[in-house]
């Protein structure tokens, strides 16, 4: 037994260690002001890599939460501190609740159909690479972004009629303002079985299918609830066929859609692997014959299914003639193929989105048209993704991780610049983004804000709030690059564009230590 004395020494000690403790972590938060959570789970994370995949991905996140639309979280949970509750009315003009979702870019819209395939490709990157999520302590916040977007699709599905829309683009462009302070009207748009929208059909039973695997175990009543509306969402776009920007003239010139087939094969395929019944198999294969969707797609993107559709029959049934299809999609954009690449060595497909997809229609003007740009990082991003995911399913796999880590790794700063906002050297700081834009308010202590408008478009400087983890249009084809607010081809952010840069990281912290 241990004296008096010898306690109270062994106490004074565990006391001095505990705040020695303390003061460590206060000062190492000081230090980093990073605004990152969900710590990596000790032993298991790989960081034996270039870049911190992890930290790039946490940021990532962030970037969601900043974008989020509706009535936030508690304090205690709310990690983006120039944001607050916003949009409270949407759905009201029909009598609805259609709150919550993610604005679309730097704007407030919410376009359901690249909001779906956003949370489409989230959802497909944490399925495929859950391993990388949850032992780098990141699966948590991860499924609660790919939840803040279901829980709006649930609201959108009425039965026999499906919001795809909240907000009018020509009238929110006209607006420079906090979303907070929002007063604008803000229409809602539906499609229904004499105003199809198969496309967008498509990928909210895409998006609600993954989301009730991922939620399976976690919460199985939320699961069943997904997959109940998953297939209900996809019968309604199978048999009321059209395209939505047909029944919604507003939404054709920021986000017309070409066509649906490809949307319903993805779904099909979805769901059977959410239900395991074959019969949506063989729907899937039945459309992707009806739709030629075996042929080399330019690109993968909010638009375009056919590359993703490829993979996913391939992961199904390892039939070679879909592995021939997916290995040609790859080729076109591998050095030697069809794509061309800038002199420091990123594929560019098309200045729109050239990170992530190139062509994305513009998010401003819908007139804009310029075949310098490439919205890279989007395009690029994207086939890097179905590249690893190819590779994990052990279609061609060294060739296929490194080319994908080439470009993402162009992407993190191998040119000397990083193209995500607080990551990295030299990162962008003027994202053509509103809210990142306008002076901090302190929304906590209820004061009032400082004034926000146009002016603060084309002021000098970085952009007070950071959007930590958005990844912005990217580089022209002669990789110039400049920090310019008012340029929203090169400097805006937009979701789908982090959705496959996010899912491409987790691809490669997956494969670090194994190729």
């Amino acid at each position: 037994m241990f004296s008096h004395t010898k306690m109270k020494v062994t106490f004074a000690l565990f006391v001095i260690l505990i705040a020695l403790s303390t003061l460590m972590i206060v000062l190492t938060s000081t230090t980093s002001a990073k605004p990152e959570s969900n710590a990596a789970t000790s032993g298991a994370c790989n960081t034996n890599s270039k870049y911190p995949y992890t930290e790039v991905i946490q940021k990532s996140i962030l970037f969601y939460e900043a974008q989020r639309s509706g009535k936030l979280p508690a304090s205690t949970k709310q990690r983006v501190p120039w944001r607050s509750d916003s949009a409270l009315n949407d759905g009201k003009d029909k009598g609805i609740d259609l709150t919550g979702g993610w604005y679309d870019a730097g704007d407030y819209v919410k376009f359901n159909l690249p909001m779906a395939h956003s949370a489409v490709v989230l959802g497909w990157g944490i399925l495929e690479f859950r391993d990388a999520y949850e032992s780098c302590g990141l699966l948590s916040d991860a499924l609660d972004e790919v939840r803040w977007a279901t829980d709006y699709l649930l609201k959108c599905w009425r039965g026999n009629e499906l919001y795809v829309q909240v907000g009018d683009g020509y009238i929110d462009h006209n607006y420079w303002v906090r979303p907070e302070q929002m007063t604008m009207s803000r229409p809602s748009f539906s499609v229904t079985p004499s105003k199809p929208g198969s496309d967008v059909a498509g990928d909210t039973s895409s998006a609600l299918a993954i989301a009730s695997i991922l939620f399976k175990t976690k919460d199985p009543a939320y699961s069943a609830t997904l997959l109940k509306a998953a297939e209900q969402v996809f019968r309604f776009g199978d048999q009321y066929r059209g395209k939505y920007s047909d029944s919604v003239p507003v939404a054709a010139e920021f986000y017309g859609s070409s066509g649906f087939i490809d949307e319903l094969a993805q779904a099909a395929a979805f769901l059977n692997m959410a239900t395991g019944n074959s019969t949506y198999l063989n729907k899937a294969k039945q459309l992707y014959t009806q739709g030629s969707l075996g042929s080399t797609p330019w690109a993968y993107s909010w638009d375009g299914k056919d590359a993703a559709v490829q993979v996913l029959l391939y992961k199904l049934t390892k039939e070679a003639g879909y592995k021939t299809a997916v290995e040609s999609f790859m080729k076109a954009f591998m050095p030697g193929g069809s794509v061309p690449y800038t002199p420091k060595g990123l594929a560019f497909r098309s200045q729109w989105g050239v990170l992530s997809y190139a062509g994305e229609w513009c998010h401003h003007a819908p007139s804009f048209n310029n075949s310098n740009s490439n919205h890279a990082g989007s395009s690029i991003a994207n086939a890097a993704l179905l590249g690893l995911m190819a590779a994990k399913n052990g279609v061609q796999q060294t060739s296929y991780v490194n080319w994908a880590r080439s470009q993402i790794h162009y992407m993190l700063g191998d040119t000397g610049r990083s193209f995500v906002v607080g990551f990295g050297v030299n990162p962008p700081n003027t994202p053509h983004h509103v809210g990142s834009s306008c002076p901090p308010c302190n929304w906590s202590q209820g004061t009032a804000c400082p004034a926000c408008g146009w002016d603060n478009l084309s002021a000098p400087g970085p952009n007070p709030n950071v959007l930590y983890g958005a990844l912005i249009g990217g580089p022209n084809q002669s990789d110039y690059f400049v920090n310019d607010r008012s340029d929203y081809v090169t400097n805006e952010p937009a979701d789908d564009y982090n959705a496959g840069f996010q899912s491409a990281l987790a691809g490669l912290q997956y494969f670090v230590g194994k190729v």
